[in-house]
């Protein structure tokens, strides 16, 4: 009972967080107002965090290791080809749908930058990272290129909501 507890309290604080960042700027967040938003206590929220950078570190790693295990699985899954249209139109499916189900906590942790660490710079990493691996040998540099930015791209785009205007 106890750890389902923890961690109800834990999404009331990520939640709380996602809010607030979501209202102004990252760097103008205090534990005081997740603090407020999420209904406990200072303790609590130190329970479960050392502080604000520690709490949006670890969910933009969370974010970004979901994407990396869809693209790993799907990479996996996708025909042996070498065909870079074959292989995105195999990818594109099951990675819209996880960019989908979490756009806004995309939307909102892209606006935070936390010791260099960003959801986009992650991203990308995490694309590079999988199609070098996956196409190493069967597509040139130019391939793997084109699938990399056609994916981060797609990623990234599919995480800003549609009302989003400069």
């Amino acid at each position: 009972m106890a750890d389902h507890r923890y961690q109800r309290t834990d999404i009331d604080i990520q939640n709380a967080f996602l809010h607030l960042v979501d209202r102004m700027p990252y760097e103008q967040v205090t534990v005081a107002q997740v603090v407020e938003e999420a209904m406990i206590t200072r303790t609590t929220f130190y329970n479960h965090y050392q502080d604000l950078p520690t709490l949006a570190t670890q969910m933009i790693h969370a974010l970004l290791a979901e994407f990396a295990e869809v693209l790993n699985k799907r990479f996996t899954l996708a025909p042996d080809t070498g065909n870079v249209h074959q292989i995105i139109t195999s990818l594109l499916p099951e990675v819209q749908q996880v960019v989908l189900t979490q756009r806004e906590k995309t939307r909102v942790l892209r606006k935070i930058t936390v010791g260099g660490l960003t959801i986009d710079r992650g991203i990308h990493q995490i694309v590079q990272q999988i199609t070098h691996q996956s196409l190493r040998d069967e597509s040139g540099t130019y391939e793997q290129a084109i699938l990399n930015a056609i994916l981060a791209t797609g990623l990234i785009i599919f995480s800003i909501p549609a009302n989003f205007h400069r």
